[in-house]
C-alpha cells in the first residue's frame, strides 16, 4: 500500500444518520457544500474499515499523525516553519484526493464536505511527498532525504536523530549546519539547504508552500488537475460515493 494511501485509511470515522448529515452539512458546511455541488472536482477519501453511507470526522481529536514510512521530520517542519503559518497543520489533517479512481482502488470511496471553518490545502501533485521541487531538482523524493540524506548527515556528526519534536531538531539542524561548514567533503544533497548562514530560514524558502504551488481554500479546486492530494484540518462529514450527491443538495435545499 502506498504512503498515500496509508494516511486516507485511518480509522476514525463515526457512522451518523442521513438526517444528521443534512443537519450538520445545513449548519456547518452549507458554504462549502455548495462549492463543492458546482465544482469539476469533489474531495474523495477511500476508507477501508468503514462501510456506511454517512460519516463525520475531526482530525483535530486524537494523536498527531506521524509520517508513514519515512522519518517526521518533513511534518514538523511543515507544522513549525513561517511559510506554512496559515495552512492546515499535517500532524493534525485528514488526507484525501481529488481522483475518484485513487480512492476507489483503497476502500470504500466517500465524497468529503469540509465544515466551513476548517482549513483545506491542496497539493500541487497527487502525493505531498513529490510537491517539493527542491527535491525534485536533485531527482530524490521526501523519503530519501529523509531517511537516507538527512538522516545519514546527522549520525555522521554525531547528532541526535529525534523526529518527535520540532525544538530538539531545529537545535540538532543548527548544529548540523556549523559542523558541516567545517567539513571538506561536501555532498549537493547537503549544499542545497546546508551552505547558508540560517538553515532554518533556507529550510523556509525551499519548503515555503506557495512556490511550491500549494493552494489554500476549497474555491481553489476549480483551478487544478484531476489528481491532487487535499489535506483537511477540522471536522467534515463523508458521504458515501454511491449516493446521488445532486439529491442530497436537492434535500437541503428544499428543507
Amino acid at each position: 500500500m502506498s504512503r498515500f494511501m496509508q494516511y486516507i485509511n485511518e480509522g476514525r470515522t463515526k457512522s451518523i444518520t442521513e438526517d444528521k448529515a443534512i443537519s450538520i452539512i445545513k449548519n456547518n458546511c452549507l458554504k462549502n457544500f455548495e462549492i463543492l455541488t458546482f465544482s469539476p472536482n469533489k474531495i474523495y477519501r477511500g476508507v477501508l474499515s468503514f462501510n456506511d453511507d454517512y460519516g463525520i470526522i475531526d482530525s483535530n481529536k486524537g494523536k498527531p499523525r506521524k509520517s508513514a514510512v519515512s522519518l517526521n521530520y518533513m511534518t514538523l517542519l511543515m507544522d513549525n516553519l513561517p511559510s506554512w503559518k496559515k495552512f492546515p497543520l499535517r500532524s493534525k489533517s485528514v488526507i484525501c484526493t481529488t481522483d475518484l479512481r485513487q480512492s476507489n482502488g483503497y476502500g470504500n470511496s466517500y465524497i468529503i464536505i469540509p465544515f466551513d471553518n476548517a482549513k483545506v490545502r491542496i497539493c500541487p501533485e497527487n502525493d505531498i511527498w513529490n510537491s517539493f521541487s527542491f527535491l525534485t531538482d536533485l531527482s530524490i523524493d521526501v523519503y530519501a532525504f529523509t531517511n537516507n540524506v538527512l538522516t545519514m548527515a546527522l549520525s555522521k556528526y554525531g547528532l541526535d536523530k529525534n523526529d518527535n519534536n520540532y525544538n530538539i531538531l531545529k537545535k540538532n539542524l543548527i548544529e548540523l549546519q556549523k559542523k558541516y561548514k567545517n567539513d571538506n567533503r561536501k555532498r549537493e544533497e547537503l549544499d542545497i539547504f546546508l551552505d547558508n548562514n540560517d538553515v532554518i530560514k533556507k529550510l523556509d524558502d525551499l519548503m515555503n508552500p506557495l512556490t511550491n504551488g500549494f493552494m489554500n481554500g476549497i474555491d481553489k479546486l476549480k483551478n487544478i488537475k484531476l489528481n491532487s492530494e487535499i489535506f483537511i484540518q477540522g471536522e467534515c462529514v463523508l458521504i458515501n460515493d454511491n449516493k446521488c450527491f445532486q439529491d442530497i443538495y436537492d434535500n437541503i435545499k428544499l428543507q
